[in-house]
């Protein structure tokens, strides 16, 4: 949609948060019926789910031994629910059950001015109305003082980086999807070489779809905490948090082995996001990207039919014509993640209907934009990955001087070496740019074709590749002021886990 579109009489109306925070024309946009889509959607690193799921925010008695030594004192505990930090009071603020107070609140004094001047059934009738309103307004604080009392039951309900995704979402930045693990593996993860080993080795693990937990489980775990949350406090549906499928395809495992793994893994997933209640109640995951790793050898169309099936309801017809076949509808819309133009034909010629597709896409890599005019062409939506570069493309660099010609002649020419790192100084910091966005391009081409040969191999390769363009990388980054504002840690890690 253009802007000229947005902004033409006829144009839908804005979305209320974007409008309200921003002045915003753009309006409400949904992946699919009930799923709604924000600008931005925020892609969640779960490689310390561990550590943040055991986080506690509530105080805690002091130590009795540290409470009568005379020579140190122990450090107060930091409670959020004090005074003096006011999280609480804001999360409360903001929560549906105040926004229903205060409605009833106004409705119920408009009332009562309006009482006094009627008579006969008028005034019969907004009597009514009054007594009505006010039991509401009972139940309403009913909810707000159990919505305030559970909070210190729950240990993560206040702790940073649950305020801090509440704070995203209440800015208007209400998509989430999961990413992947990082690179290296964690030492308590299995390996992902066995993972990806052969059918045997998988199996021993969970199954094909072993590498699905292993890659996204952790973003899954915390993100779903965080959508329960913000649920019970703004009211269900405000928040959308997509998840992906990895299923290992080079095992021996037959189509149907693959397929039955599908379903092992989405009900894994509707467990991690969904938590026990919404499972029982039968609610559906937001979004399922199927996350393929051989495009070029691997069909993945039984795999993805058979997800397809999963995102059928119950009222849809069985492929079959058995309607027992579809045991409820358990996905919301499909994706696929980094596929070809080929792979996106061939899902819609099987009948798929895709939601979106995920693909890197930023200005220093438009090599996706056939797949982008694809996807406008067939209206899907197109999910730009790495749109910033993994930190590349920051305001660290707005007003940095052009680069040398010279050194960027020689860098094109002879790739990234020593001499060419240590000619990039901060006058020439265009020119590192570019020689790092070379490195990135050539570890995604020798990526892609390994796992074209084998998957093991492609691992060690790429490993290598990529240690090799973040040890350049931190040269350059080595010859500025202040390394940590142009790439932050996290970063490297997103470039290591692709």
């Amino acid at each position: 949609m253009s802007k000229a579109d947005i902004l033409s009489p006829n144009a839908p109306p804005p979305d209320a948060v974007l409008a309200s925070l921003y002045k915003s024309h753009r309006p409400s946009v949904q992946l699919s019926p009930g799923v709604s889509l924000s600008p931005v959607v925020l892609a969640f690193d779960g490689t310390s789910y561990k550590a943040m799921l055991a986080e506690n925010w509530t105080s805690r008695a002091e130590d009795p031994l540290a409470a009568t030594s005379t020579t140190t004192s122990a450090t107060p505990a930091f409670n959020p629910a004090a005074p003096d930090y006011n999280e609480l009071a804001r999360r409360l603020s903001m929560s549906s059950a105040m926004q229903r107070w205060k409605d009833l609140n106004i409705q119920i004094k408009q009332l009562e001015k309006q009482i006094p001047g009627l008579t006969g059934d008028a005034k019969e009738g907004k009597q009514q109305q009054l007594e009505e309103a006010q039991r509401q307004l009972a139940e309403a604080q009913t909810a707000l003082s159990d919505l305030q009392a559970s909070f210190e039951p729950d240990p993560l309900s206040l702790v940073p980086w649950m305020s801090a995704l509440f704070a995203l979402a209440d800015s208007g930045c209400s998509s989430f999807d999961t990413g992947g693990c990082g690179w290296p593996p964690q030492p308590d993860k299995t390996p992902l070489s066995d993972l990806l080993g052969p059918s045997g080795t998988s199996a021993a693990v969970g199954g094909p779809a072993a590498a699905s937990a292993w890659l996204y489980g952790g973003a899954e775990k915390v993100l779903g905490v965080f959508k329960r949350r913000y649920d019970s406090e703004r009211g269900p549906g405000r928040v959308s948090v997509f998840t992906r499928l990895a299923i290992n395809c080079f095992g021996d495992d037959s189509p149907a082995e693959l397929a039955a793994a599908v379903e092992v893994a989405v009900d894994r997933s509707r467990s991690n996001l969904l938590g026990a209640e919404g499972v029982a109640a039968g609610a559906s995951l937001d979004l399922v990207q199927l996350h393929w790793l051989d495009y070029q050898e691997r069909d993945f169309l039984p795999v993805l039919l058979a997800l397809a099936k999963l995102a059928r309801s119950q009222a849809d017809p069985a492929a079959d014509g058995n309607a027992a076949a579809d045991a409820g509808r358990k996905v919301a819309a499909l994706g696929l993640v980094e596929p070809p133009a080929h792979a996106i034909t061939a899902a819609l010629r099987a009948g798929v209907p895709l939601a979106c597709v995920t693909v890197a896409y930023n200005l220093l890599d438009i090599t996706a934009a056939p797949i982008l005019q694809q996807c406008r062409s067939q209206g899907i939506k197109f999910f730009a990955g790495g749109a910033l570069a993994h930190g590349l493309i920051s305001e660290s660099y707005l007003g940095v001087p052009a680069p040398d010609p010279a050194v960027v002649a020689a860098a094109g020419s002879n790739g990234i070496t020593g001499a060419a790192v240590e000619a990039v100084g901060p006058d020439n910091l265009s020119a590192g740019m570019a020689m790092v966005a070379r490195s990135v391009l050539k570890v995604l081409s020798i990526r892609s074709l390994c796992m074209h040969a084998s998957a093991k191999h492609a691992l060690m390769e790429s490993r290598r590749v990529l240690e090799r363009a973040v040890n350049t990388q931190m040269q350059l980054l080595g010859l500025l002021h202040d390394p940590e504002a142009v790439l932050k840690p996290r970063s490297y890690s997103h470039i290591l886990a692709m």
